[in-house]
């Protein structure tokens, strides 16, 4: 699994989760209809629409190495991260009567956040093996623009990790 993952893209795994953006389905007819309670149903949707929506984003300034893009793909990853944290446990605070219903229950506590947090842990590593492989490079002497300042700091921190 981890040469799958060393060989992949970074730009695929933030791409992927585009998928998100269908957590707005939370609002509607489920909040609608008070099938769920808004303190749940309110953070989940707008975390996942949002992660959703700026995947495409991230995923583009990364394959094209932009300014910044590491930064801004570490916060992303974080960001959803903590929305996959958040959701089910404000469906638990909320006693939303969707996890007690089968096979409801199963997308918000049992499917949906297990992957994603895989997803973004996965993302998360192949960012720091893409940002080391190019620390190397850039030490082997080819060329590697840096731009800004964090991602000065990005490059400097992987080129000090030592590797196993």
């Amino acid at each position: 699994m981890g040469a799958l993952n060393e060989a992949m893209p970074p730009s695929w795994l933030i791409g992927v989760q585009t998928y998100r953006v269908a957590g707005l389905l939370f609002l509607y007819p489920f909040l609608y209809y008070r099938v769920i309670p808004a303190s749940f149903a309110l953070p989940a949707a707008i975390g996942d629409f949002l992660t959703g929506l700026l995947a495409p984003a991230v995923a583009w300034a990364v394959a094209r190495r932009r300014p910044g893009a590491f930064v801004w793909a570490v916060a992303w990853n974080i960001f959803g991260l903590v929305d996959l944290i958040v959701a089910p446990t404000a469906a638990f605070l909320s006693h939303a009567r969707v996890i007690t219903i089968y096979p409801l229950a199963l997308v918000p506590l049992f499917i949906g956040p297990p992957l994603g947090i895989l997803t973004h842990v996965f993302s998360m590593r192949n960012l720091a093996i893409a940002a080391r492989r190019e620390a190397t490079e850039h030490a082997a002497g080819r060329s590697l623009e840096v731009s800004e300042p964090l991602d000065q700091l990005a490059l400097e921190l992987t080129v000090q990790t030592p590797t196993r």
